[in-house]
């Protein structure tokens, strides 16, 4: 069920999307609290282990989408935390990229408003650098030079 209305956050429709979010909402929070549905309740459920994976790429697809800036700085947050433990950063770094060159209005408008945007933009491409470094080189360079 968290699926189907995880999937509908990447729905062409934006009514789609708001009723998907709503359901989240409305699942995932409990009366009486301002958790926040995305950053504090999805992480904290049992199977968030097993899910992660998908989880992940439903919002990867849902910032290609969204129209809201502040939920697609919110999927970016989300992404930038949880993406580490993921085996695709190469994908992510691309989608993350797609948005940045194709959607640039939305994302000045983010810049603007939420400071955090740029800490998880930075977050994920810092992620998919050192993946390449550590490819090609020894990781502990990497970490020299950010220690530097």
């Amino acid at each position: 069920m968290l699926e189907y209305f995880l999937r509908r956050l990447s729905s062409p429709k934006m009514q789609s999307r708001s009723k998907g979010i709503q359901a989240l909402q409305l699942l995932l929070v409990k009366p009486g609290r301002e958790d926040d549905w995305l950053l504090d309740c999805i992480p904290s459920l049992r199977p968030f282990n097993d899910m992660q994976a998908s989880i992940l790429v439903l919002l990867r697809q849902a910032i290609q989408v969204e129209n809201e800036p502040a939920w697609v700085t919110n999927y970016l947050e989300f992404l930038s935390t949880w993406a580490h433990l993921a085996d695709d950063v190469e994908t992510l770094a691309m989608d993350v990229s797609q948005l940045v060159v194709e959607r640039n209005g939305l994302l000045s408008t983010m810049l603007k408003q939420w400071p955090k945007t740029f800490e998880s933009l930075f977050d994920i491409f810092l992620m998919y650098m050192k993946k390449v470094i550590c490819t090609t080189h020894r990781c502990q360079f990497f970490d020299e030079y950010l220690q530097a």
